[in-house]
């Protein structure tokens, strides 16, 4: 070492601690920087070790990760920074070898992201996960790495319910004047969008910021009750702050029913409900009552049949049936009484049952509104949430065993449920007896499917075929965009679904080359090779499968994959070769 440089040691080591600190938060020093400097010499290996120094390095890094922690607890972030360099790298080959194992699968079974519960409970690691599944799926170039993020994006959904499992079950097991009904919606929207980034912390935040607007128009006299915390109002000073709240959301903010587009699934969310200012009656009171706590007043959640209310004690010193006044959060409007007989509905009702009306209403929307993308995983997710709510509900338990079955998965636990079923109600036994054997065989057909060798189409042998896999194309009659992800030589449909879509209709009849294609709408379909052309402008399908069968969109045509390009050798260079020559106007 020269003596410059070790008088600049020198200099540097005779900074205040404070500074020293400062210049090794610098973003620009690494934490392999860190750990080399800590070797230097006692006094910088102890301020190395400095606990604010590995949060800022981990802020650094991973700037979404600090969001996940609880606020309420001490945290070794030296320890959470190396057990997130170790468990990150791990996460990423776990989910490359996905693919290989589980293409011929339609969906993977729980028990096949094992590998990932075992590494997340072997180091703690739940958040640390779900945030490099997350920067897998959010990385800055959409239209790469797409298989990667279709099975990050499924083993995301699995860790994440399974880590929010015990927030829930811990949530519902609190006493009940502790339950913060926001924070049981806040597990509600976290549970059905695993890839959003939605935290409590980013909830109670802007939940305190409507608080903070509302105190701001309060008139100066009750504002400044609020200097040393939530003060005790009267029944007169609620009232002000409640019409002043209802401004500030109605009216300032715009927050208001949904009315065009009520069985919206994004209405029942608290995120999207702050996000988009819409909601339902149930997200928006909710909303509400979370908002008046924080001002001091105390709202009740009162399950009105067709129109979930509040009702807040404005004259608790009148007779029962007038001591309410109800709130319709949808409206943003007081109601002062409930008339006829719908006062039989004005009871109060426990935090667990806003949240079975929510997973009913979400079940319902699965179940009726066929529109959504991915529906079944979405019914599939509001069931297994409202069973671990309500464990021993049959109805919920048949369902769930349906999904189960349609879906192809989880046989050892379907058998479990129809055996519990069986027990619960004796009338059930040959139905049981009946769905045990077809699970039977469905676990047999995948142990098959998995073993199988995958048997190669190639061109020369299949020459009446135009297109191939990757190809963008457009449907003649029903105008849709969508992507080919494999074709037959002449349709291998059934004589019922050829009368039944009309293909006997067509010039060719079904005697045509056939295409299974992913529609942008979301669907999956099978089409003639006469109702196809070649678009003029091309566009990316967003369609939730994409990922299982293409590795990347260059913009004009998709990519297969390992596995999809071993049933199709010939096509990554036939469709390269075509869609260039339809841009160079061959």
């Amino acid at each position: 070492m020269s003596v410059n440089n070790m008088d600049n040691e020198r200099e540097f080591l005779d900074l205040p601690n404070e500074i020293i600190d400062i210049v090794l938060q610098n973003r620009g020093i690494s934490f392999t920087d860190i750990c080399s400097i800590s070797q230097t010499c006692t006094k910088l290996q102890s301020l190395c070790l400095s606990n604010e120094l590995w949060r800022r390095k981990l802020q650094q890094r991973w700037p979404k990760l600090l969001l996940r922690y609880s606020r309420e607890q001490a945290h070794d972030w030296l320890k959470e920074f190396k057990t997130y360099t170790v468990v990150g790298r791990a996460v990423q080959k776990l989910v490359s070898q996905l693919s290989p194992r589980f293409y011929k699968l339609e969906e993977i079974p729980d028990d096949g992201f094992s590998d990932v519960v075992s590494l997340m409970e072997e180091h703690n690691a739940a958040e640390v996960i779900i945030n490099e599944l997350n920067e897998i799926i959010h990385d800055n170039d959409r239209f790469k790495n797409l298989t990667n993020k279709y099975y990050a994006v499924k083993l995301l959904r699995h860790i994440f319910h399974l880590h929010l499992t015990e927030k829930w079950k811990a949530h519902l097991q609190q006493p009940p004047d502790e339950q913060k009904l926001e924070k049981g919606a806040t597990i509600i929207s976290q549970w059905f969008q695993p890839t959003e980034d939605v935290t409590e912390n980013s909830i109670i935040d802007r939940l305190d910021e409507i608080a903070e607007r509302v105190k701001k128009n309060l008139p100066e006299n009750l504002a400044s009750k609020y200097t040393e915390g939530v003060p005790s109002l009267s029944t007169e000073q609620e009232r002000v702050v409640l019409e002043i709240m209802n401004h500030v959301l109605y009216t300032e903010m715009g927050f208001h029913g949904n009315e065009e587009n009520y069985y919206d699934e994004n209405n029942s969310f608290i995120n999207k409900v702050l996000d988009r200012k819409l909601g339902i009656p149930i997200s928006l009171s909710v909303l509400y009552l979370s908002v008046a706590r924080r001002l001091g007043v105390t709202c009740q959640c009162v399950n009105f049949p067709s129109h979930f209310l509040l009702k807040w004690k404005e004259h608790p010193m009148a007779t029962v049936d007038k001591q309410y006044t109800f709130i319709d959060a949808f409206h943003g409007k007081f109601i002062t009484e409930i008339g006829g007989d719908h006062t039989v509905f004005t009871d109060s009702i426990p935090h667990i049952e806003v949240y079975k009306r929510m997973l009913r209403n979400l079940i319902n929307i699965a179940r009726n509104h066929h529109h959504m993308r991915s529906t079944t995983t979405f019914l599939r997710d509001a069931v297994e949430m409202m069973l671990l709510t309500t464990p021993d509900d049959i109805d919920y338990q048949f369902l769930l065993v349906k999904i189960y079955m349609y879906l192809k998965i989880n046989q050892e636990k379907v058998k479990d449920i129809l055996l519990e079923m069986e027990i619960a109600d004796e009338g059930r036994v040959s139905q049981v007896a009946r769905l045990t054997a077809q699970v039977e065989r469905s676990a047999r057909e995948n142990e098959e499917l998995l073993q199988k060798k995958t048997k190669p189409k190639y061109r020369a042998e299949n020459k009446e075929v135009r297109f191939s896999v990757g190809m963008v194309m457009k449907h003649k009659r029903y105008n849709y965009m969508c992507v080919i992800f494999g074709w037959d030589s002449t349709c291998q449909a059934s004589r019922e679904w050829i009368i039944q879509m009309g293909v006997h209709m067509l010039p060719r009849k079904d005697k045509q080359p056939f295409y299974n294609v992913l529609v942008e709408d979301g669907s999956i379909r099978y089409a003639a090779d006469e109702n196809l052309y070649h678009p003029d402008n091309y566009c990316e399908i967003p369609h939730p499968d994409v990922g299982k069968y293409f590795q990347e969109f260059t913009g004009q045509y998709y990519v297969m994959n390992n596995e999809k390009a071993e049933e199709y050798p010939d096509d990554i260079q036939e469709t390269q070769t075509t869609v260039e020559g339809v841009g160079r106007g061959q």
